[in-house]
């Protein structure tokens, strides 16, 4: 009888069922891993989704807690951002689906405006990390519906990228003018025009603004430099400009100074310094200095600030102001040929009411090559033209000078303003300065060539005023001359137009002068400095 096997319990497992066993552990092993894989990842994007969240509310904090005057971005900080849109002209930022202008000035808060953040030991350090990874945080200010004096929205943006994927985080919200702390006393001081030239007996009036930022408060208003004979008033009626509804900074305070009587926050106060010369006034330039002090708090920090306005008496024609530096495009063309006038017209007739004969360039719309314009304008900045260029593009493209053809028979005045084709016109015209009045025999300077064949023998000049820019034309004064004749190139002339009546011109209104020709085409030279300087002369006050 053969012997029986008798089983062990130490027995083990075969080849197969080992490969069996180790191939469901490493399934099961493998979806425990992938399960760990996905947690940490959660995890990691979660913290840094915090510290995104973090670091975005610290820069938001820290925006709210500085000076709000200092909430504005810098234009030289703007380059190369792909967030900043250009909304004509203007840059801005898409803040929910609505463009909203940027807040620029200097020295502000927000400069640079996109920055990464560390651990806390070099905060804004480019190439620092947190936990490993950098994020980016990126600030503006922009304005909404409200006026930026008194509220601004800051919007903040956090990107970072966790292996191959970006992220972003933002936030908005607006930051609304608070006084904090003790209220000291913060206010802008500001004179839009700070230099002007009058004849002695000319008056001379200078604008000044004071915004009030923070408590409400008072400040005294004191001069100094060239200080007497001046006068402190208010803008009573606070229509912008000196007239009789204005009166006298009076001494709230009885402190012996005059003050701006109590000024509420986010509030505008207008005064004008204002004074006028005496016919026997001695020339020369002077400062005047003008000082505001609050009086609540006049030792307190920016209790105190100044602007100063100078002042030239001199006699004679008071020319513009030197234009900018003209540069040319291209090379210039041949010199025009030019003639000397063969009298040189004066302003007279200017009155001692308070007047100083002025002198206004005549100037084309832009630089360079022009279509024929309707309207042009004059003001006290010098002519800009590098040399005479094509102000006639769409009738003579190559024909230097602003081409006007002849009307037939010499018109009128009135009918020179009612010429309607600018071919057969030119016209300047200006804004008046507040309650302008003018006064004298205008005196008109420009050039005049032939376009082409025979050269106009007679003009039409016409000063005239509107109470707007496109509003009915009024004559004021006008002339008919015959032109000189014989010069090959531009004629210079000067036409003197008959005293101006009394009064004349509305507030805020505008006054300009018109040009027509008879007996054949002409071409007309202004713009150019020291070639064709044109201007109009006029007392005014």
């Amino acid at each position: 009888m053969a012997p029986q096997r008798t089983a062990r319990p130490d027995d083990g497992f075969g080849l197969i069922e080992m490969v069996v066993a180790l191939l469901i552990a490493g399934v099961v092993f493998g979806a425990l891993a992938t399960t760990l894989v996905a947690g940490l990842r959660t995890s990691l994007y979660g913290r840094q989704n915090q510290q995104a969240t973090d670091a975005m509310t610290a820069e938001l904090e820290r925006l709210r807690a500085v000076d709000f005057g200092s909430l504005t971005m810098d234009s030289t900080d703007l380059a190369g951002d792909p967030r900043i849109l250009n909304c004509s002209g203007t840059p801005c930022l898409m803040v929910d689906g609505t463009p909203e202008t940027l807040v620029l000035g200097t020295g502000g808060a927000v400069t640079p405006h996109i920055k990464t953040v560390d651990d806390g030991t070099a905060a804004g350090v480019a190439n620092q990390t947190v936990n490993g990874t950098t994020f980016t945080v990126s600030s503006y200010i922009t304005a909404s519906d409200q006026p930026v004096d008194q509220a601004v929205r800051a919007t903040v943006f956090v990107n970072w990228t966790t292996g191959s994927t970006p992220h972003e985080r933002s936030i908005s919200s607006m930051i609304a003018f608070t006084q904090r702390g003790l209220p000291l006393p913060r206010f802008k001081l500001e004179m839009p025009v700070t230099s002007m030239a009058v004849n002695p007996g000319g008056t001379l009036t200078y604008e000044v603004t004071l915004l009030n930022q923070g408590a409400p408060d008072r400040w005294d208003i004191t001069l100094s430099g060239w200080s007497t004979g001046w006068s402190l008033v208010a803008d009573t009626d606070g229509d912008g400009t000196l007239s009789a509804g204005d009166t006298p900074l009076a001494d709230t305070t009885m402190n012996g100074q005059p003050d701006t009587g109590r000024v509420d926050p986010s509030t505008t106060f207008r005064f004008f310094l204002t004074r006028t010369t005496t016919t026997g006034a001695a020339l020369g330039t002077f400062d005047t200095t003008v000082t505001a002090t609050s009086v609540g708090q006049p030792s307190a920090t920016g209790a105190s600030a100044s602007v100063t306005a100078t002042s030239t008496i001199t006699t004679g024609v008071i020319g513009p102001t030197p234009g900018p530096t003209p540069t040319p495009s291209t090379s210039p063309p041949t010199t025009e040929t030019t003639c000397a006038a063969p009298s040189v017209g004066s302003v007279t007739g200017v009155g001692n009411g308070n007047y100083s004969v002025r002198e206004y360039a005549l100037h084309n719309d832009g630089v360079g090559p022009s279509t024929t314009q309707a309207q042009m304008y004059f003001n006290s900045t010098g002519p800009d033209e590098p040399y005479l260029p094509e102000y006639s593009t769409d009738v003579a493209p190559t024909t230097t000078g602003r081409v006007i053809q002849a009307s037939g028979a010499l018109p009128d005045a009135a009918g020179t303003l009612a010429l309607t084709d600018p071919h057969q016109y030119a016209d300047w015209q200006m804004t008046a300065e507040s309650n302008t009045r003018l006064d004298g025999t205008g005196v008109l300077r420009l050039w005049i060539a032939a376009d082409g064949g025979t050269a106009p023998t007679q003009a039409e000049v016409v000063l005239y005023s509107a109470s707007t820019a496109s509003g009915s034309r009024s004559v004021l004064a006008d002339t008919s001359i015959s032109l000189p004749t014989g010069c090959s190139g531009f004629q210079e002339v000067y036409v003197t137009l008959p005293d101006v009546p009394q009064p004349q011109i509305a507030r805020n209104g505008v006054f300009g002068v018109r040009i027509a020709v008879a007996g054949g085409n002409g071409r007309l030279g202004y713009d150019v400095p020291g070639q064709m300087p044109a201007a109009f002369q006029i007392g005014v006050k």
